[in-house]
């Protein structure tokens, strides 16, 4: 079929002056959904975020979220410890420079200006980060969830069915709260960490953006830490790829 490579572009080549285009805030990440409001004001037209997914109200046969438990990824093949990824994230948070608008007074910055925390939606960032696997996405080790992470400490939104007694352990020696996938949206409307600023990544949906913007608690959208922590291996990390690599290559030979 010809036509637009991308719905953005499809979008952009059928609306008119005055129109009003729904769009589901949490099906589209903060990035794509800042420049499509931007091109499509320039068009006299207007973005809109329904409450409801239409979709969602005809999807009779949607499958149910998975229920398969989590699990650990032993020491032996992270190479390294959850609580020292939460330390380097930590450490990372309090480096960023405060956001103070080009009209601000000179002077140090305000409470409301410091970065005091991070929303980490990334799958296999929170996998990675936390040492835990899961069987959610057929063919990905991750599991739904978010991860939030202050200077003081973490919480995990993930169906709690999912959470053995061993993992309740492991997380509560990390200072890592639980709580269900769900509250993630009444957590965030009333935060319990002050007043600073969270930092996001660009890839993370709009409708966390809208959420923490209308409650007035500011965001920064800002390229994800943990990736570029994920991009420099340890020597556990080269090892396993270079055994997973033997038996893949055995695998297809064979």
């Amino acid at each position: 079929m010809d036509g637009p490579k991308d719905w953005q572009a499809f979008i952009l080549s059928r609306v008119q002056e005055g129109s009003r285009v729904g769009l589901d805030a949490r099906m589209v990440s903060w990035a794509k959904a800042s420049a499509l409001n931007t091109a499509i004001s320039k068009l006299g037209a207007k973005l809109v975020f329904p409450a409801q997914n239409l979709v969602d109200l005809v999807w009779k046969t949607r499958p149910q979220r998975s229920k398969e438990p989590i699990f650990r990824q032993p020491r032996r093949y992270a190479g390294e410890d959850a609580g020292s990824k939460l330390s380097a994230i930590r450490a990372w948070i309090t480096e960023q420079p405060p956001a103070k608008p080009a009209y601000a007074k000179p002077g140090p910055p305000t409470d409301a200006q410091k970065h005091v925390a991070t929303l980490v939606s990334g799958l296999s960032n929170i996998a990675w980060t936390l040492n835990l696997r899961g069987h959610d996405v057929p063919f990905n080790p991750v599991f739904q969830a978010y991860l939030f992470v202050s200077l003081s400490n973490a919480v995990l939104f993930v169906e709690t069915s999912k959470v053995d007694e061993e993992i309740k352990s492991y997380l509560k020696s990390l200072n890592v709260d639980l709580r269900e996938y769900n509250d993630v949206w009444s957590f965030l409307r009333r935060p319990t960490w002050g007043a600073g600023r969270v930092l996001v990544s660009e890839d993370t949906s709009y409708a966390i953006s809208l959420l923490l913007t209308h409650f007035r608690y500011t965001i920064t959208p800002a390229p994800s830490h943990i990736d570029s922590m994920k991009a420099v291996k340890n020597a556990t990390e080269i090892e396993g790829t270079r055994a997973a690599h033997l038996r893949d290559g055995a695998s297809y030979v064979r």
